[in-house]
């Protein structure tokens, strides 16, 4: 149970734009079986669609699964930090050769921040860039940074 939601919901972050570490925190902390199981297998049971001994057998595997949550985030954390340092995620605090060249070639108030490269952001750019004036643009995606 834990293993196979672990991976939908780790597969599902990644579809989504989740990046690895975070979606394998994600399907680590919500692979437990959750409490909604007691009272769904309880009335399964009492409706005679699952036996008594099933019911024991699903129950027992809700509440270990609900047991060993925190070992899960435990887990989930240090796999992330490990991935962190292996991939090198340097940009996210400023401190990759990108983020060096704009520290180096940008003095106080001789810049323009953008905030968001989309459509206006874009069109925003495009106007300083015919008037000579240095600017710097956030985004919530560092490749669409890097692109303006």
């Amino acid at each position: 149970m834990i293993v196979g939601k672990a991976t939908i919901i780790t597969v599902l972050s990644r579809a989504f734009g989740v990046p690895s570490a975070n979606a394998i925190q994600t399907g680590l902390l919500n692979s437990q079986g959750g409490e909604f199981a007691f009272v769904a297998f309880g009335i399964a049971e009492r409706m005679g669609l699952i036996s008594s001994t099933l019911t024991k057998l699903l129950l027992t595997t809700v509440a270990l699964s609900m047991a060993i949550t925190p070992w899960l985030e435990q887990m989930g954390s240090n796999i992330a930090a490990k991935m962190e340092r292996n991939q090198g995620y340097k940009h996210y605090i400023g401190q990759d050769s990108d983020a060096a060249e704009v520290k180096s070639d940008v003095q106080a108030n001789d810049f323009v921040f953008i905030c968001g490269y989309g459509r206006v952001g874009k069109m925003v750019c495009e106007m300083l860039d015919k008037k000579f004036v240095k600017y710097v643009v956030l985004d919530n995606s560092p490749n669409t940074a890097f692109e303006a």
